[in-house]
């Protein structure tokens, strides 16, 4: 099914496309059927888009759809459960490259010595081990080595992720016997 370039399917979600186009934050709308109004909203945008390099189209209906046409570089439009979200573009984490091939996930490797030969081998400042064995004993083997070459432990229950930036808090450190 494509889109329609009725104007009537434009004013259908004329509202929020008004939030839209005031607002630079993330917009939240409940619905019975999300997917159906994600698909109204950016159906609309597409007419404004369309009525705008239309170059037929009279300068004051130009005028009025101008705002509405750019709100698919504005925003990205998704449906979250019974929610259509509308997120801001720049609010989207954009890494460049170089930091994201810092970063490693090594799948299949699960014991401490494993997990320390991978971190030697590769040496990346973040690597991620989504199958590492998180037992306080397998982490205080990886925390031997570790803490000894300015690697941080962050112990999760998806998996173990060793960082040269220090996170915090959150790193794990054995606890200290009284």
């Amino acid at each position: 099914m494509g889109y329609s370039t009725s104007i009537r399917a434009f004013n259908r979600v004329k509202a929020y496309l008004d939030e839209m186009a005031a607002k630079n934050e993330p917009l939240v709308w409940p619905a019975t059927d999300a997917a159906k109004l994600a698909y109204y909203i950016r159906e609309g945008i597409r007419i404004a888009k369309g009525r705008v390099s239309d170059t037929k189209t009279p300068k004051n209906t130009l005028d009025f759809f101008q705002p509405y046409s750019s709100l698919s570089a504005k925003y990205v439009i998704r449906v979250k459960g019974n929610n259509v979200v509308a997120e801001p573009r720049e609010l989207i984490p954009n890494l460049p490259a170089s930091e994201v091939l810092k970063r490693m996930v090594i799948e299949e490797v699960e014991e401490p010595l494993e997990i320390v030969g991978a971190v030697i081998k590769h040496k990346a400042p973040e690597m991620f081990f989504p199958m590492g064995d998180n037992s306080p004993e397998n982490l205080a083997r990886i925390y031997a080595w570790s803490s000894k070459n300015d690697y941080f432990i962050v112990s999760s229950d998806v998996g173990i992720t060793l960082t040269k930036t220090d996170p915090g808090e959150i790193a794990w450190r054995p606890v200290e016997s009284l």
